[in-house]
């Protein structure tokens, strides 16, 4: 199910930035998108079951960027869960460079 409203925001953001897809939901978001007629508005169709490795882990942002040809100092990122999408990278980071053991 396409949250409410994403199919006048995307739109209307694909036409002053260029969007990134990094979709944790693999395969079935992708044809969401593509039924709404949005995937389009992205530069890349990747996702989760391109990788070895997904959110919250930031390599993955960072390979998703790299295919897209962006950096992330030109990037924003926008989640719908800060669980997943911010928070356990930041945390893991930190436990590493505490030298503390820490599995997401």
């Amino acid at each position: 199910m396409l949250m409410p409203g994403m199919d006048q925001v995307l739109p209307d953001l694909a036409r002053d930035f260029d969007l990134v897809f990094a979709g944790q939901y693999g395969q079935n978001l992708l044809d969401l998108l593509r039924e709404h007629s949005l995937l389009g508005l992205f530069l890349n169709s990747l996702n989760q079951d391109d990788f070895s490795i997904t959110k919250p882990d930031s390599r993955y942002l960072e390979q998703i960027l790299a295919r897209a040809g962006r950096t992330a100092a030109h990037s924003i990122m926008v989640g719908d869960r800060v669980d997943k999408d911010v928070i356990p990278d930041a945390v893991r980071r930190t436990a590493s460079h505490a030298q503390l053991p820490f599995d997401v």
